[in-house]
């Protein structure tokens, strides 16, 4: 019986203590309620500037991805008409630079590479 009473007295202290701790953090409670009830108001705000912001990561990604193909894509171009893909190659230059329907106009004429000025003593098309 006396060891009930002891244990049932340790609960109700503990208990006291527990309350006691209670009413000491309430104040601090309450005034964290207002920074807790702004916090809340702002965060579908800040959630759509992150989902903004990663949207904006990734269309700058698309961005690079475009101007690199573009890159690419200027590279490939015939550079008398850059229009058509470049298909001839010059020689004895090796120069890779022109169409067939620009090569003929050029041998047609000058006959020399339109990067180095070599005369061309031949050409012929590759198939890319």
């Amino acid at each position: 019986m006396r060891a009930r009473r002891a244990g049932s007295r340790a609960a109700v202290a503990a208990l006291e203590e527990a309350a006691a701790g209670a009413q000491r953090a309430a104040p601090r409670c309450a005034e964290l309620q207002p920074l807790l009830a702004r916090a809340q108001e702002r965060l579908p705000a800040v959630e759509a500037e992150v989902a903004a912001s990663e949207k904006e990561a990734q269309l700058q990604q698309l961005k690079a991805k475009v101007t690199q193909y573009e890159r690419l894509e200027v590279g490939l171009q015939c550079v008398v008409c850059m229009d058509a893909k470049k298909s001839v190659f010059l020689l004895p230059c090796k120069h890779l630079c022109m169409c067939t329907p620009c090569t003929s106009k050029i041998m047609a004429g000058s006959a020399q590479c339109p990067v180095c000025r070599e005369p061309v003593a031949d050409w012929f098309e590759a198939f890319m």
